[in-house]
């Protein structure tokens, strides 16, 4: 395939993980074009040993650049994805290991079906690389691949970044919109099912550390995601702001436009509960909007401060 292919990282104090991922990355079957690395300003040793990783190994395309100040993590993937030059981008976490045939997979597949943005499944793993089945949500994968429907709850959609790519298009779109207080992954995979397509692959593509000092995804099993209900309503706030951007900025359908249009309504329906202004039966006409009942359930949580206790009951309930 005569075609480009661009890494975004992003590194904050990771010094203990990093390297690990760079062999992993260096050992694809399909090696990268480039590997843009963007840090954060970490106080650890993290710049370092990676600039002296790429002159050891003699690693042409592969840059690391150190930001004048602390961006935090979405914002410094942001300014990382704009320095990648690649037709298809994908995006990495400092700690993970990637598992050998990911880009050559992935990338086939993109130019394959044409495809705005693809993901794949992952195995997860401690601070020591020791797999843990029973924190995955499956154990067992088909290796297929499915095209994911455009709906009522497409800007809720789950895409793990460190598990996916995306086009050219999407990612000059998510530039382009330069909306730093979402994440790159949601965004990207939000765009890819308005103006692409987004395709997911039940098939490990990474294995994925988690461990106490994760910046972003998934650290712990013990509540619905945020710490708080203020966190919960920034995070309603923040999708809502960037669905008003996209119905200014993008030329859409007008289906899409309608849709985007009720995701907005159901989201400020959403911040009124929060701010006790609504019941949770105000709610109900908007289910459709959500991803499960699990996500409805979840804000009545944060609402009335349940969310710890419920998420425990929750992750109980599924390791039975």
């Amino acid at each position: 395939m005569d075609i480009k292919i661009s890494v975004a990282m992003t590194s904050y104090n990771g010094e203990k993980y990093i390297i690990e991922q760079l062999d992993s990355i260096r050992a694809q079957t399909r090696v990268p074009d480039e590997v843009i690395i963007l840090d954060d300003r970490s106080s650890d040793n993290t710049v370092s040993l990676v600039r002296n990783y790429i002159d050891a190994k003699h690693l042409d395309g592969w840059q690391i650049y150190v930001n004048e100040v602390n961006l935090g993590w979405k914002k410094n993937f942001l300014e990382s994805v704009k320095r990648t030059t690649g037709d298809i981008v994908f995006f990495s976490d400092q700690d993970d290991i990637w598992l050998p045939d990911k880009i050559r997979t992935m990338s086939e597949l993109m130019v394959e079906k044409k495809m705005g943005a693809l993901y794949g499944a992952k195995e997860i793993i401690d601070g020591n690389g020791v797999l843990h089945p029973e924190r995955m949500d499956k154990t067992s994968f088909t290796h297929g691949l499915s095209q994911i429907p455009f709906n009522e709850s497409f800007y809720a959609i789950k895409t793990l970044g460190c598990c996916m790519c995306a086009s050219r298009e999407i990612v000059d779109t998510y530039i382009r919109l330069g909306f730093y207080k979402g994440g790159h992954d949601s965004q990207c995979g939000r765009l890819a099912l308005l103006l692409s397509s987004l395709w997911y692959l039940d098939e490990p593509v990474i294995r994925y550390r988690i461990h106490g000092n994760n910046s972003s995804g998934i650290v712990a099993d013990v509540s619905f995601g945020a710490s708080s209900v203020d966190r919960r309503k920034t995070s309603v706030n923040n999708s809502l702001t960037w669905l008003q951007l996209l119905l200014r900025e993008l030329d859409l359908s007008d289906t899409k436009r309608y849709v985007v249009q009720s995701c907005c309504d159901a989201l400020d329906q959403r911040k009124q509960y929060f701010d006790c202004k609504a019941s949770i039966f105000s709610l109900i006409k908007y289910k459709k909007y959500y991803t499960g009942f699990t996500m409805f359930v979840g804000d009545f949580a944060y609402r009335h401060h349940l969310n710890s206790i419920m998420g425990k009951i929750r992750w109980k309930l599924r390791k039975k």
